[in-house]
């Protein structure tokens, strides 16, 4: 991963969203490596590499984005959606477990240091875990320290049900972030939205940034205070209305879904006061609708994933 860009993204970021698109929690689990997965290295010692791109086997999204693929890439495994193009960084989400700078820990013709991924679970229950296994640092040499000196290993797990996102943290020996120059960055970004995690490693802080949205604040700095113990699970859950309230029962449909230009509102009642909302929980439109005018004008909307809200009804439409 481009940690340059990473920095200098989180460094201009300052007003949280009242609203998060993620959900996040975290607790304990016994950290196990995975049993017979495939390698993406294949066994190729590797530094500033890029391994992939491989299909993902299930519909996922994050930020309200369909991804098909991921890569190891740099530092950290990345995201992509159908469209990317990572050289230009367009449809592309990083993905940032530590924001360490990590590489093989040899410099022999055979790698120490696996990158891999597997799958399990049946389908619409599956689970793809991907592993960074015995990495190093970089700045080990630097530092005059063995190129093996340190080591650490994680995970990362997307769920098919739900689309949640977990980081999973193993085994590691950095007791001291100095080796890090103190920037221990965790969470998830794509141009212009950032997740992130600052403050306690047991119980952080978890902030959502749109940089279209926030003015600059360069004293701001979302550090977590020391690299996640072993067990450690940072988990990213969908809030899928974003603090707008949800009912099972529906009152209305919609179509076209997706739509370009027109949504057309099919109702058992009256007239009713409407609300549009982006993914982030932003209100983007609002009106009123009645037997006589029962349109939406969705024209002038970026293209994504929206809410409508009438009355105590929430339904999700795609703007194309």
């Amino acid at each position: 991963m481009k940690k340059t860009i990473f920095t200098l993204l989180l460094l201009t970021v300052s007003l949280s969203y009242g609203q998060n698109f993620y959900n996040f929690t975290t607790s304990q689990s016994t950290y196990a490596n995975l049993v017979a997965p495939t390698s993406l290295n294949n066994g190729a010692v590797w530094d500033f590499d890029e391994f992939g791109p491989v299909s993902i086997p299930f519909p996922f999204s994050i930020h309200g984005q369909a991804v098909n693929q991921f890569l190891f890439y740099d530092d950290d495994f990345v995201f992509l959606t159908p469209n990317a193009d990572l050289e230009e960084e367009t449809g592309v989400f990083y993905c940032s477990v530590s924001g360490a700078f990590i590489q093989d820990r040899t410099t022999s013709s055979t790698s120490a240091s696996a990158i891999s991924y597997t799958t399990e679970g049946e389908a619409g229950d599956r689970i793809l875990m991907l592993e960074v296994k015995n990495a190093g640092l970089e700045n080990d040499e630097p530092s005059d320290l063995d190129e093996n000196h340190f080591y650490l290993n994680f995970q990362v797990w997307l769920y098919e049900r739900g689309n949640i996102i977990e980081f999973r943290y193993g085994d590691h020996n950095i007791t001291d972030i100095a080796v890090l120059d103190n920037e221990v960055y965790v969470g998830l970004y794509n141009m212009p939205y950032v997740s992130v995690l600052t403050g306690s490693i047991t119980q952080p802080e978890y902030l959502e940034f749109d940089l279209d949205n926030n003015p600059p604040d360069d004293n701001f700095d979302p550090l977590l205070d020391a690299f996640p113990t072993s067990g450690t699970v940072y988990r990213f859950a969908p809030a899928s209305t974003m603090g707008i309230d949800t009912y099972n029962k529906k009152t209305f449909t919609i179509y076209p879904n997706p739509t370009q230009a027109n949504l057309h509102i099919v109702k058992t009642d009256g007239t009713a006061n409407y609300e549009v909302y982006s993914i982030l929980g932003s209100k983007v439109l609002s009106g009123t609708i009645d037997t006589t005018n029962t349109n939406i004008n969705v024209a002038n909307l970026d293209k994504g994933v929206y809410l409508l809200k009438i009355g105590n009804a929430v339904q999700k439409f795609i703007k194309k």
